[in-house]
This record gives structure tokens, sequence and C-alpha cells, in this order.
């Protein structure tokens, strides 16, 4: 470049500033090739099969085979056999929590093949007799996801068990106004036991106790506690965050800037996961720096990690809280060359 007459002061100052442009425009070029940590949850096949890669440290696995069988058999044993909570085990609290595990590298495959012979044991059992008069029941989600395929499983195993029972199984789209529609038309139909996933417990108080009036109502997953739920069955979600945040901190004890996403941040399990993740890192090194939502939107959430790693180029972790946040993250970082494992 030819640079016009000038003052000698005026000509180291240009000369100063193109060389700093070129230096920033040549740091800008340098790829980053430190592995970014992901930490998952559930047990979406995809996740279990990275974890044995390295690709994925490790995820917090619940038991939806359990919630779906439990559910259904608890929803069973009040309407028919007219037990209370009490006779079923169920605290003062009214939480029946199911324990967590925790799955890392060795451990991924083995536990998939546990996940399908859940699958396959169910759709092996044989029906019960049909001209036995059935009391109906239903199972609501909160959205679609692998993981509720699992509790679909469970609810299979309970149907064979009994021959009094019919149950529905129904998933939401993500939305409380999709879960109204549902169950509306599932009281309808005559059902006389729910056990739901809500998308939005607060926001949902309303429906939650109309709906426990009409038939006996079970949360699963997510909890509604201000409500007329009988009770609560599934994961202790700050628990579970707190495993979560432990599995971080193994993945980076050198600490980092870390962010979490989910489906709903508004969920309770979403807000307990985020809680219990929070309070395990308190005191290190690694920040915490937002939790980024997606609506159960599969694209956005993609998107959401994408972003992240543009935003912040020295990002260390990204824990997912959700069963399908895992999978995605891992696909943007790969993209970006930056997964772990290899």
């Amino acid at each position: 470049m030819k640079i016009p007459a000038l003052s000698s002061i005026a000509r180291l100052i240009l000369i100063t500033a193109l060389a700093a442009l070129g230096a920033c425009n040549k740091g800008n070029t340098v790829k980053r090739t430190t592995p970014v940590k992901i930490i998952a949850f559930d047990e979406d096949p995809r996740t279990l099969q990275a974890i044995d890669k390295g690709e994925i440290y490790g995820t917090v696995v619940q038991k939806p085979y359990e919630f779906g069988y439990q559910s259904i058999t608890a929803l069973r044993a009040l309407i028919i056999e007219k037990k209370s909570e009490q006779d079923l085990g169920v605290p003062e609290s009214k939480q029946k929590f199911i324990e967590t595990l925790i799955i890392r590298k060795g451990e991924g495959e083995n536990y998939l093949e546990k996940c399908n012979g859940w699958k396959k044991s169910a759709k092996q059992k044989s029906p019960g007799d049909d001209s036995t008069p059935k009391t109906k029941l239903a199972f609501v989600t909160n959205a679609s996801a692998d993981f509720w395929a699992y509790a679909e499983a469970g609810i299979a195993k309970a149907i064979a068990e009994f021959d009094d029972i019919e149950v529905e199984f129904k998933v939401g789209d993500g939305t409380p106004a999709k879960q109204r529609e549902l169950v509306e038309a599932l009281l309808v139909r005559g059902v006389k036991g729910i056990a739901i996933s809500p998308c939005n417990p607060k926001g949902q108080k309303d429906m939650l106790n109309e709906w426990a009036k009409k038939a006996a109502l079970i949360t699963v997953d997510s909890d509604a506690a201000d409500t007329g739920r009988k009770f609560y069955l599934g994961t202790d979600n700050v628990a579970a965050g707190r495993q979560a945040g432990e599995l971080l901190k193994e993945a980076l004890p050198e600490g980092g800037k870390v962010m979490a996403f989910v489906g709903l941040g508004d969920q309770a399990n979403a807000v307990e996961r985020y809680q219990g993740l929070k309070e395990a890192v308190a005191g290190t090194k690694i920040e915490i720096l937002d939790l980024r939502t997606d609506e159960v939107d599969f694209g956005k959430a993609r998107r959401n990690a994408e972003d992240t790693l543009t935003k912040y180029p020295d990002i260390a972790g990204m824990v997912g809280l959700w069963s399908y946040n895992g999978p995605l993250i891992l696909e943007a970082v790969k993209d970006k060359g930056l997964e772990d494992g290899k």
C-alpha cells in the first residue's frame, strides 16, 4: 500500500495502526483446538454411544421406564384398589423419588443395551383379556423426546400385568395449551386417572387443580407441588443437577466458562436441575454463564449451541439439561471440530 507524504509522526502512527490491524486479522484466523466438554442428561442412544467414544464426558440418567410403570400402577391402586398415598409408600412431602445414575466412558453401550431390553420385554408381554371391564387411565408427556419412549415401554408392562386397565399415551408439544387440549379430551372420554409432566407448573396451577377434581392426578418428571395432584413421581431434580455439576468438575478441573441448555426454562425440572448445577460448582473456577432455552424446537436447540460457540470462543463446557440437548450440542461442537475424544 502506498502511503502519501505525511509528517514523520503521522507516518509512524499510520504504520503502527496498519501493523496492529494485520495482527488482529491474523489472530482471527487462528483455529481453536481445545475440545469442549459436554455433560448431558438422560439415556438418548446418541448420548450413550458418544460417551463411549469420549465425545460426551458423561450423563445423568433417570429411569423413565419406571416413571411409566410406577405411575400407571399407582393410579390403578388409587382408583381400583382404593389405596391411599401412604399405602403406596409416598412420604409426607408427597414426592416419591426414583434414583438417578451417572454414566461415564465405558458404561454407555451397556446402559443402552439395558434400555433396549426395557422396550423388548414390554413388547413380548401378552395382552390381558379384552372382555374384562377396564378403567381408563392416561399418561401425558410435556413434549416429544426419545426419553418418553422408555416411559411408554414401562406403561406397556403395566398394561400387560393388569387386565382391568387401559391406558392412553399422549405426547405434548411443549405448551400448556396442547396439554389442556389433550387432558380435556381424555376427561370427556371417561379417563379416571392421569399421570402428567406439566410444561409450566406455575402457569398451569388453575388447570391442574381443575383436572385434579375430575380425575386422580399424579405429576411425573416435573412437579407442581402447590396443586391438588396426589403426589409427584420422578427424579429429585436438584440432586440430579448436582450430579451434573460433579461431572462438570471432573471434566474441567481447571475451571472455565460453561453454558447450560434446556427446552422450557419455566418447567420445574429445568429450574431445579439448573439450581443443582450451580450449587455443585459454587466456589470453583467454573463460571456458569446462563441458561439458554429452545421451547422444544430441535433446530433452535442446535442454533443455541452454535451461537454459544461463536459468541464465546473460550467456552470450556456445555451442559444439556434435557435428553435431546446433549446430542444437538455435540452436532454443533463437531461442526467446529471441537469435540472431545478425537
